[in-house]
């Protein structure tokens, strides 16, 4: 009766699960490529502050 029970749960319960799975896989893939583009930000920043600014050497 108990394993009767435990299966009607699960039986309701699976769709539940699998988006919960799915959710922590999707937010960990997001969190990894928001660090990816705070890296590349940072190193666009830093090329951009290394140029001279032509426009105040051609005045």
């Amino acid at each position: 009766m108990d394993e009767l029970v435990i299966l009607e749960i699960l039986n309701k319960m699976w769709p539940m699960l699998i988006g919960f799975i799915m959710l922590v896989i999707v937010l960990a893939q997001m969190h990894t490529r928001i660090r990816v583009l705070e890296e590349k930000t940072k190193v666009l920043f830093s090329f951009h502050n290394q140029v001279p600014n032509r426009r105040q050497d051609d005045s």
